[in-house]
């Protein structure tokens, strides 16, 4: 069974429980073709701005690690916002609230630390270092 970890968030518009996932590989294929297709559709306007290669991030990385390393979001409260995963288009995703997003990509990337940025070649480098020959 892959480990899941649940986040709440409640700010008095969203009272939300969000269900991340440990990745399957089908889950992996799925995240690295959202990150490509999300890659090609968003360039920076400027690339000295730093507010644009902020926005690209979001828009691919975060985005893509959001909707592939979620299995459900649970709305708690009836009476508050609705959020649905199914659905969910990058646009609406950049209306949600900053510290949402910031909770709900932290659980994931708990789960599934092989999706963030350079991750895979700084933690096999210090196993090569760190490693002895044995014979």
């Amino acid at each position: 069974m892959l480990s899941r970890r649940t986040v709440q968030y409640e700010n008095g518009i969203y009272n939300v429980e969000i269900v991340a996932k440990e990745a399957s590989l089908a889950d992996g294929i799925k995240f690295q073709a959202t990150l490509r297709k999300q890659n090609e559709k968003h360039k920076p306007n400027d690339p000295a701005d730093p507010e644009d290669w902020a926005a690209i991030y979001f828009y691919t990385q975060v985005y893509a690690m959001c909707m592939c390393g979620t299995a459900e979001i649970r709305n708690v409260e009836p009476n508050s916002q609705e959020l649905i995963l199914d659905g969910l288009t990058e646009d609406k995703f950049m209306e949600l609230p900053e510290a949402l997003v910031v909770y709900w990509q932290a659980a994931v990337a708990e789960l599934n630390p092989q999706w963030l940025p350079f991750v895979g070649v700084n933690q096999k480098t210090e196993e090569s270092q760190e490693a002895t020959p044995t014979g």
